[in-house]
Parts: C-alpha cells; sequence; structure tokens
C-alpha cells in the first residue's frame, strides 16, 4: 500500500512540475534575447527531462561511445516511435548544447 501511494506521489509531482515548470520555461525563453535563447533553451529543456527521469526513478546509462557522440557537434537525428510517455523527457535529458527538438503532430 505504501509503495502504491508513493507511486501516486510522484506521478503528482511530475504532472505538476510540468504543469507549471513548462510554462514557465516558455515565459524565460520569450522575454530572453535570441542570441542567449539558444543557450538557455536547451539547458531548460534537458533540466526538465532530468528532473521527470530523476522522479521516475529511471537512470540513463551511456557508454563511452555514445558520450562521445553527444559529445561532437556533428548533426545527428535521433527518434522515438511514441510506444512510452517516457519518450519525451529521454529526449530532452540527452538533448546536447546547441541541439533542437522537433516534434511531428
Amino acid at each position: 500500500m505504501f509503495q502504491s501511494m508513493m507511486g501516486l506521489a510522484r506521478q503528482l509531482f511530475t504532472w505538476t512540475f510540468t504543469a507549471i515548470y513548462v510554462p514557465a520555461m516558455i515565459v524565460v525563453c520569450l522575454l530572453t534575447s535570441p542570441e542567449r535563447r539558444t543557450v538557455t533553451g536547451p539547458k531548460l529543456v534537458r533540466g526538465w527531462g532530468k528532473t521527470i527521469l530523476f522522479n521516475a526513478r529511471i537512470r540513463v546509462l551511456r557508454t563511452p561511445e555514445a558520450e562521445a557522440v553527444l559529445a561532437s557537434r556533428a548533426p545527428r537525428i535521433l527518434t522515438f516511435n511514441h510506444s512510452s510517455t517516457l519518450d519525451a523527457p529521454l529526449g530532452a535529458s540527452l538533448l546536447p548544447e546547441g541541439g533542437v527538438l522537433v516534434v511531428k503532430q
């Protein structure tokens, strides 16, 4: 019973955090200069993704090869098949500096 209550509390926190953080993130980006927005935006998105994964108790383990690929500034496309609600926070947490998220409806 305690475990299910804790799971419910984590879900409530996640939804509340997202409902407050995402609109605040948009306002901050709109009020930030375009030059600064390219740095601030991805940091805010990464922070949201990492917080959601931490709250869900999901650890992202990266191999040294994956770290090297993510550290390089080469163009790349990371696709998700939307089989899980964790696709968005996972993609956000992996967003590199200068990265852009593109969403298809």
